[in-house]
């Protein structure tokens, strides 16, 4: 804009360069009338000398008409004289004029008719750009599908978008009731069985009771190379002491992976971690879920109750310790859970506490580490629950992060 502005100003500058000098000098070099007239005069004079020189024209005529044409030159002399003396003042007044109102009219004209904001390159706002004020809350537009669905309680993919919306929101125990009611509409399809059995998992802390087993089994029963499914099915049959099983889901999972990509590395991990669980554990050889050796993303979390907490707890209620972006987006990429009992405790957060492949320890660089008594049964943070944090940490500092319980959720 500024360029713009700079040329407009060097183009009024030279028009008023060509129009205020010639009116500043006024008639001075305009008037050819004067010159023509004075060699008209010259022209006669000769005339009338060669008409005395032929004879054709007396002494004592030639005198008197000779003095004619003096006085006549006389007098028009004079009189350019005076029209030059009164027109000078008026040329003056007309340079100033021009000079004032060619560039106000032109500015006037340009503002009137013309586009100041289109010599703006910049991008305008992402508000502006949207033609909208800034974007609702996610929590009322969850609210607001909710309320539509109330009227509406047929509408299956409005039940699927809403538990997957409270999933993300961490509210599980809410998403686990909209899979329900899709569910009934849609009958078993695999994604939805898959989404319906994370919902479970978070709600459980992050582990994976049977019931969800069985979802994550029907869903690859319907497509065998589901990768979320293959994921959290892997995790499922590992828990409940199906090694054999966590082995054969992730080897297939990582056919699909592409060579060299960071996806690759994690399930390659993941699989070298429940093979040597299942080759070197009493528990693992005998059926049971033992646990893995860590490796990988990992954070040791040392969990305690601050000494002054205001409220008693009780010793079964259940802590959920987990590990988030700092941007506090989607669900945790870890969670644990523990009883208030176990406090103090030393926790280790690592991949296999992951929900889904693209959301594990090691996607972030740092993260938030917090711990929260969930006096309401369920991972969902309700009011009258007790939690502390700590953070941000980076991922691959080694040292224990200490995350005391203290704050009672408002």
């Amino acid at each position: 804009m500024l360029l713009f502005w700079i040329l407009a100003s060097l183009a009024i500058l030279v028009a008023l360069l060509l129009l205020v000098p010639p009116l500043m000098r006024g008639g001075a070099g305009l008037d050819v009338s004067g010159d023509a007239n004075v060699a008209l005069y010259r022209e006669r004079l000769a005339e009338l000398d060669l008409e005395r020189d032929r004879g054709e024209v007396e002494a004592d005529r030639y005198t008197v008409l000779r003095e004619d044409l003096e006085r006549g030159l006389l007098a028009d002399a004079g009189k350019r004289d005076a029209a030059h003396a009164v027109a000078r003042p008026p040329a003056c007044g007309m340079a100033v004029a021009v000079a004032v109102v060619v560039p106000v009219c032109s500015l006037a004209f340009y503002l009137w008719l013309g586009s100041p904001h289109g010599l703006d390159m910049r991008p305008p706002p992402r508000d502006a750009a949207a033609g909208a004020g800034p974007a609702p809350p996610v929590e009322a537009m969850v609210a607001s599908l909710a309320a539509k669905l109330a009227g509406d309680p047929d509408d299956a993919d409005g039940w699927l978008l809403l538990a997957r919306s409270q999933v993300a929101l961490e509210r599980f125990d809410d998403a686990l009731v909209g899979f329900e009611r899709a569910h009934a509409l849609l009958g078993d399809e695999p994604a939805l069985l898959t989404d319906w059995a994370e919902a479970e998992a978070g709600s459980a802390g992050n582990r994976f009771p049977a019931s969800v087993l069985d979802r994550l089994d029907r869903a690859l029963e319907l497509d065998p190379d589901h990768e979320k499914a293959l994921w959290l099915g892997g995790f499922a049959a590992a828990q409940n002491g199906r090694t054999g099983t966590a082995v054969a889901r992730w080897e297939r999972l990582l056919a699909h992976q592409p060579p060299g990509s960071r996806e690759e590395s994690v399930v390659t991990e993941l699989l070298a971690r429940v093979r040597s669980a299942g080759d070197t554990t009493p528990a693992a050889r005998s059926g049971a879920a033992g646990p893995t050796e860590p490796g990988g993303a990992r954070i040791v979390v040392e969990v305690s109750l601050a000494p002054d907490l205001a409220i008693e707890l009780d010793a079964g209620e259940p802590v959920f310790v987990f590990a988030r972006p700092p941007s506090g987006a989607g669900p945790p990429v870890a969670v644990a859970r523990t009883v208030v009992g176990a406090l103090p405790a030393t926790i280790a957060l690592d991949e296999s506490n992951a929900m889904i492949p693209s959301r594990s320890l090691a996607s972030v660089e740092r993260v938030l580490v917090a711990a929260r008594v969930a006096r309401s049964g369920t991972a969902n943070r309700t009011s009258g629950d007790v939690e502390g944090v700590a953070g941000p940490v980076a991922v691959a500092d080694t040292a224990p992060v200490g995350v005391v319980i203290s704050r009672i959720v408002p």
